[in-house]
């Protein structure tokens, strides 16, 4: 009898120690590992050359569009009804609010396959979720592998895949798509190698964010027809390189950044960008008066010429360029100081008459009839520095192909060409160039005191009102253009700052208290209501 107990016993506490190792196994597998499961399942992606993430959710109570009393009843029960229902984490099974990544995998010139995956809250819930939304019509199985259960809804192109951890949907036209769902969702308890630089990136938390992979989308380069000529040169310069951008709706501001992270180009031959800011006398070529917008850049013309000296001799040969000039790729280089601008400085506006044939059903026979509109185009000069204008003002005549007119050549219909002591200089406008091209410059532009030009590359938009040039205030006799002037006076700037390491595309709001996507939403929401657009 003690035998016979004994015996049950020990049967029933193996049983149990089983029972639990089952139940935890997953927990344990976590546990052990080194790495979080997202960043090894994202390191499983063959020739990884994107990841991304959008936080849909946030951007939305962001904007308080629910609250908002100038929503329309009927858009928000549909944004209730069709929309709100399907990203709700305890009714989807699904937590779609945060950084849920996709990730793309590129060999060559498209893309191998994409996938996007999410944590699961309820997986019961996952299959009505996606049959509701009716994102496949694939076959629904179950299937154990290497002892837990995952279900499946798959196709020829898309499979959805989930246990009761992740959800994934990969999608592809090349790939089969259940076997790369399968591996992927393997690899979470499998310690892929480290990555530090994707490891950070996969920790951020942003409205939006991307990782992109420079070394993988050269070599996907590489294998194109068109790529074949990169050399092994310019693929070890991008070895380990990558950039992050990011995209964030603050209080009082919109941030957009991209960092670079490319030492080995940063420091080579190549990097086109200058270290230096863009001259001051670039500001004496923007505008008379008041301007709309206008960016300017510092580049390296000796990288530009390396670079170009990289284009294979079929698609591009510096040669030819020397005998049409006359000068040598040194001379030539040395000839442009790296300075250039461009400036919309107004926007025209011009009635133009236009006819057309039209039929008349009384005289049987087409007769022409003329109509009226108006037809508005940018005032923009765009500037290139130049060491010695003489000299390249005979070369340009030397070619025979382009005729001056007190110093203003007409290249095409609102193109014209001058220069202006050490800039080159192209304007829409035929009476801007020929202010240039008497000697003329304008009053240097001074930049607002919120913002300031520190980078070598640089760009600026108008938001006061009270400066915006006359055609622009012309346009806003219209309603329309009445709406558009309002729109910018939410701002108190918006600039773009950059060199080779970061670029930050800046949006500051006058508001500074509530977060800039409700700002912006709050306004669009008054004005359809006032307009009656809906």
């Amino acid at each position: 009898m003690k035998n016979t107990f004994k015996i049950l016993t020990t049967t029933l506490v193996v049983c149990l120690l089983i029972l639990s190792s089952c139940g935890s196994d997953a927990e344990d597998k976590e546990a052990n590992l080194k790495n979080s499961t997202r960043f090894n399942m994202i390191s499983a992606v063959d020739n990884l050359a994107v990841v991304g993430s959008v936080d849909l959710i946030t951007m939305i109570e962001k904007s308080d569009f629910e609250h908002n009393k100038d929503v329309p009843f009927e858009v928000l029960a549909g944004f209730k009804m069709f929309v709100k229902g399907n990203i709700d984490a305890e009714l989807t099974g699904l937590e779609l609010k945060g950084n849920n990544h996709f990730a793309v995998s590129m060999k060559e010139e498209e893309p191998e396959y994409v996938m996007f995956t999410a944590k699961v809250t309820n997986k019961e819930k996952i299959k009505q979720t996606l049959t509701n939304l009716k994102l496949s019509k694939g076959e629904y199985t179950k299937e154990e592998i290497e002892g837990k259960e995952y279900e499946f809804i798959s196709e020829k192109n898309v499979t959805a895949m989930w246990d009761d951890k992740d959800f994934i949907v990969v999608a592809s036209q090349k790939e089969e798509t259940k076997k790369i769902a399968q591996k992927l969702l393997l690899a979470r308890y499998i310690d892929a190698q480290e990555n530090q630089n994707l490891d950070t990136y996969l920790k951020r938390v942003d409205d939006m964010n991307i990782f992109v992979n420079l070394e993988s989308i050269m070599k996907s380069a590489k294998n194109t027809k068109e790529g074949k000529q990169i050399s092994g040169e310019v693929l070890e310069m991008f070895n380990d390189a990558y950039y992050v951008g990011t995209g964030n709706f603050n209080a009082g501001e919109i941030v957009f950044d991209m960092n670079v992270y490319a030492d080995k180009v940063k420091n080579s031959e190549y990097n086109a960008l200058s270290k230096e800011v863009v001259s001051k006398t670039v500001f004496n070529y923007l505008s008379n008066d008041k301007l709309l917008a206008f960016g300017v850049a510092s580049l390296d013309m000796s990288a530009i010429f390396n670079a170009m000296n990289l284009v294979p001799e079929n698609e591009f040969n510096m040669s030819d360029i020397e005998k049409v000039t006359g000068m040598s790729q040194t001379e030539l280089k040395e000839l442009l100081t790296g300075d250039f601008s461009v400036s919309i400085m107004d926007i025209k506006s011009q009635e133009v008459t236009s006819t057309y044939d039209a039929y008349s059903e009384d005289d049987d026979f087409f007769e022409e009839e003329t109509y009226t509109y108006q037809q508005t185009m940018p005032l923009v000069v765009f500037t290139v520095g130049i060491k010695d204008s003489s000299k390249i003002g005979s070369l340009l005549r030397m070619s025979g192909e382009l005729i001056f007119e007190n110093g203003v050549c007409k290249l095409e219909k609102d193109a014209y060409l001058t220069m202006n002591e050490e800039k080159l200089i192209l304007s829409t406008d035929l009476e801007t160039a020929t202010f240039f091209a008497k000697g003329n410059k304008f009053k240097a532009f001074s930049l607002p005191s919120s913002t300031q030009m520190e980078k070598p590359v640089y760009g600026f938009y108008n938001t006061d009102v009270t400066q915006m040039p006359k055609g622009v205030l012309k346009l806003a006799e219209t309603e329309e253009g009445q709406m558009a002037l309002e729109f910018s006076n939410l701002f108190e700037s918006v600039d773009f700052n950059g060199d080779f390491e970061r670029m930050a595309f800046t949006v500051k709001l006058k508001n500074k208290s509530d977060n800039a996507l409700k700002v912006i939403t709050d306004f669009v929401l008054s004005v359809t209501k006032n307009k009656q657009f809906m």
